[in-house]
């Protein structure tokens, strides 16, 4: 298991892992209620609080909107590669800004993978984070048309710097600040209107896999593990 959390009222637990599958769990029963096929390892899962939607990234470098109350699979948006973005009423797009993904470098294929996912209390602030540092955003309330993920990004931004990867991302609870961590050592916050980077926590020696948010916002504490 790579990532979990619970929903607002604690109805239940959702979960993504390394078995590429995301999975709904109903804490009043030991076992599973729902379960999707992401078809590769899930490395983040968020929930959007103002519908009954999950949002997970995954290792092949795609973001997928899993609709709750429907079918299943919402949308998805496909970071690397061919950059596709489909629909399950059968539309089909493709965001040209985000290719982020295989790139050829000495003679080797680079994979992005979707390292963390996160959405604003708000949901007026989405983040995907790949694996090279480079943070997408979107704005699910404005881009709404159809789905948010057929938009292109409202920006996009390199947070840690070339040859290090980013590990894990968090928004604030005040919705104002992004807080990214790092195998170069540091804890990162950015801030949610402008996007310039508003805090560098530079004092690990050694990859900084988590960050969480103290009572006060603009405190980020990380966790070297």
């Amino acid at each position: 298991m790579t990532s979990l959390g619970f929903q607002r009222d604690g109805r239940y637990l959702y979960s993504g892992s390394e078995d590429g599958t995301v999975k709904l769990w109903d804490l009043r029963n030991p076992t599973y209620s729902r379960s999707f096929d992401v078809k590769a390892p899930v490395r983040s899962v968020t929930l959007r609080n103002d519908r009954d939607e999950i949002i997970s990234g995954d290792a092949a470098g795609k973001v997928t909107v899993w609709d709750l109350g429907g079918n299943g699979r919402s949308n998805e948006n496909y970071m690397g590669g061919n950059n596709k973005s489909k629909s399950g009423k059968g539309e089909t797009g493709y965001l040209h800004q985000v290719q982020p993904g295989r790139k050829k470098t000495g003679g080797c294929l680079l994979q992005t993978s979707i390292q963390a996912v996160d959405i604003s209390d708000d949901s007026r602030t989405f983040a995907a984070v790949s694996n090279h540092g480079t943070v997408y955003i979107w704005d699910p309330i404005s881009q709404n048309t159809g789905n948010f993920l057929e938009n292109h990004p409202i920006t996009k931004f390199r947070a840690h710097p070339s040859g290090s990867y980013c590990l894990h991302a968090k928004i604030s609870p005040d919705c104002r600040h992004l807080c990214t961590t790092g195998s170069d050592g540091a804890a990162k916050l950015f801030d949610t209107t402008t996007w310039e980077l508003a805090h560098n926590l530079q004092a690990h020696s050694k990859w900084v896999w988590d960050g969480k948010y103290c009572m006060d916002p603009i405190l980020g504490s990380s966790i070297n593990l």
